[in-house]
């Protein structure tokens, strides 16, 4: 019979300890007066260091942070000693293979009563499918705004959602006055089948290649387009 693991049956320390394996955080701790520093497995591992390198040299992290985010990761970890904000930084580093990854840590400084710092205590994340999602976001999102074609984001009731540059060159219309418009805004009078004859084929999961129509621009002129 499988028995469930009571929470009265851990103690502090090991309660802690499933948490951030759940979380797949990685810890580290530094004694500011000593340089002593202690990281967790996880940790090691995000380093590309051995898992049993849990006492590593205090500079062993720099050496792993890519030279290009040294100095701003240094610079905010100087200013949490300064008295100011927790640390957080996002920063990439190198794994066992040499591979960069995204990180991000967050520490908090243990001080005496007289403010002077005594240890720092952090966690870090592996952040780089995140960031890698958002790199390729921003590219399509730059690829869009500098296309020449108008392109046109809406739901499947219609409405408008986004409206690129190229959508205000040909219609006329500004993203501010036409996101959140029906787009039979642009479609003539005399096109009444063509948005649900469209939004029924995306509907089906189907595409919609060079379809040919017409559409109004702004100044009332009649264009002869072809959708995608």
């Amino acid at each position: 019979m499988a028995r469930f693991l009571e929470t009265g049956d851990l103690t502090a320390q090991q309660r802690l300890e499933l948490v951030l394996e759940a979380a797949q955080l990685g810890v580290w701790e530094a004694d500011l007066r000593t340089g002593e520093l202690r990281i967790s497995e996880r940790l090691a591992a995000m380093y590309g260091l051995p898992a049993s390198a849990t006492n590593p040299p205090r500079d062993v992290w720099r050496d792993r942070i890519h030279p290009e985010d040294r100095d701003r990761v240094e610079e905010a970890f100087r200013a949490t000693l300064g008295g100011g904000r927790d640390y957080a930084a996002e920063y990439r580093a190198f794994d066992h293979e040499g591979r960069t990854r995204w990180l991000a840590s967050r520490a908090t400084i243990v001080r005496d009563a007289a403010g002077r710092p005594l240890r720092a205590i952090g966690v870090v994340s592996d952040i780089t499918e995140r960031r890698r999602a958002e790199e390729s976001h921003a590219h399509a999102a730059a690829i869009v705004d500098s296309s020449d074609d108008a392109i046109i984001g809406k739901t499947l009731t219609g409405i408008i959602t986004s409206w690129n540059k190229g959508a205000e060159r040909i219609f006329g219309y500004s993203a501010e006055e036409m996101v959140g418009q029906p787009i039979v805004h642009i479609v003539p009078p005399d096109r009444p089948d063509d948005v649900p004859t469209i939004l029924a084929t995306i509907g089906r999961g189907e595409r919609v290649d060079h379809y040919e129509t017409d559409r109004i621009r702004k100044d009332g002129e009649r264009i002869h387009v072809s959708l995608t």
